[in-house]
């Protein structure tokens, strides 16, 4: 029986991971136990790959990853002990601060850019739907309100003379976009990689817009964030977690294959990703911050200042 070239390659990778998994060195005795929190979201593969290669354990980390379907939740987590280490999205981040809650980010995760944008509007097949001028009385999806993709789109509608008021924002997970779309529930969706490709590809809409490069040519997409008491009393252990996660960046860029097998098993798909980078600054969080003052999303001004720290 002969198979596709892909499914050849991803039966090779799997085995080829199988392989050097049964020679990773088991955790030494006494090893730090860390639990990190992520939304299930392919920015999240270094850190998969750091688990399953041993890249954690090798820097005495034992790690557990738990998959949390609603980032919001995580700030939450993190305050309760119920986790160390969480990927939180700046928009969440700034809201939680503003509530009162001293979160900080230890390193950033992934961005999107101009040159590689994985963002875009995609307006339903059938809406006719060609401009943020034909959005004024549509309803559009988001996977989560007041958001990153939520926050970012409507401030590029602003940006355009359309009131983001003449707008319905409805909330819409990604998996349930393409049903929405074609159902006529939502005439437009903000979505991400891999979903932006397979909405497209699959005929439930068409490319509207990459409007997170229009209204930004670098944008930071989430970041690895705890408390400034866990950080201020585990400066070591984020040094070390840090650089595992480095190292399971390196490991994706020059073994692709068996890296994408690994994103498989934790996330059921793989597909287009952002850019990783370890990059965080008060800049890319002054974005943010002004936007969602901008549309009242943050009721007073936030220290974007005092986010970044550094272990």
């Amino acid at each position: 029986m002969n198979f596709p070239t892909s499914a050849r390659r991803r039966a090779l990778a799997t085995i080829a991971t199988a392989i050097t998994l049964a020679f990773v060195a088991p955790l030494a005795a006494g090893a730090e136990t860390l639990t990190v929190a992520y939304p299930p979201a392919n920015d999240f593969l270094p850190a998969f790959v750091a688990k399953d290669m041993g890249f954690f354990a090798k820097r005495n980390l034992d790690v557990t990853l738990n998959v949390e379907r609603v980032s919001n939740n995580i700030p939450a987590a993190l305050v309760g002990g119920a986790a160390d280490i969480g990927g939180v999205p700046p928009t969440v981040l700034l809201l939680s601060r503003e509530g009162g809650l001293d979160l900080v980010n230890v390193r950033g995760i992934s961005h999107h850019t101009r040159d590689h944008p994985t963002i875009a509007l995609i307006a339903g097949k059938d809406s006719n739907i060609h401009s943020a001028e034909d959005l004024r009385g549509k309803k559009v999806g988001v996977p989560g309100l007041y958001g990153g993709l939520d926050v970012m789109a409507r401030e590029w509608v602003k940006s355009k003379g359309v009131p983001t008021s003449a707008v319905t924002w409805v909330e819409v997970p990604f998996p349930q976009m393409a049903a929405f779309l074609s159902r006529g529930s939502v005439d437009a969706v903000a979505a991400i990689e891999p979903f932006r490709s397979r909405l497209i590809a699959d005929g439930a809409g068409y490319k509207l817009t990459d409007y997170v490069s229009e209204l930004r040519s670098d944008v930071l997409l989430i970041g690895y964030t705890t408390t400034r008491s866990w950080a201020m009393s585990h400066r070591d252990t984020i040094v070390r977690f840090n650089a595992a996660i480095l190292e399971g960046e390196q490991y994706i860029a020059a073994n692709p294959d068996q890296a994408t097998a690994i994103e498989a098993k934790y996330l059921g798909f793989s597909g287009p990703r952002a850019r990783f980078s370890p990059t965080a600054t008060a800049d890319d969080y002054r974005f943010y911050a002004n936007a969602m003052l901008d549309l009242g999303v943050l009721k007073k001004p936030v220290d974007v200042n005092g986010i970044l720290f550094t272990p």
